[in-house]
């Protein structure tokens, strides 16, 4: 990796070097600091990948369906492909990773940690632990 975004640990380093190998993220994009926001779009686009590597232009059963969100009907949108497939990607529970009954995807706005989390639940089938 080598960007100048603050690596703090191992851990963390060894991610951005996954990220960055896979061309999820590029080490220029601010979006590849450990202190910046996430964005909507940006959370999308790294589940879509991490479900479908190696990161390539994968074909999705709901390719054809129609896309859901107003805010991203043209195909000059960024990160369409990923958002519409998340939005149809469930697991029979009937939940989607984004709602496709919002009207607006608004993929330049920061996402909140417990809708990431959330969405990771929703992306990989991982049920909540809600024992204490």
């Amino acid at each position: 990796w080598t960007g100048i975004a603050p690596v703090l640990d191992i851990e963390t380093a060894s991610s951005f070097d996954y990220l960055c190998s896979n061309n999820i993220i590029q080490s220029s994009q601010s979006s590849s600091t450990t202190t910046s926001t996430l964005r909507k779009d940006e959370l999308a686009k790294i589940l879509f990948r991490a479900l479908n590597t190696p990161a390539t232009e994968a074909t999705t059963p709901v390719d054809d369906a129609p896309n859901p969100f107003l805010d991203l009907q043209s195909s000059v949108s960024a990160y369409v492909k990923e958002a519409k497939a998340l939005s149809y990607l469930e697991y029979g529970d009937g939940v989607p990773v984004f709602k496709r009954e919002f009207t607006h995807f608004r993929p330049q706005f920061p996402i909140l940690r417990k809708h990431v989390i959330k969405a990771m639940l929703e992306t990989f089938n991982i049920k909540p632990y809600t024992s204490s």
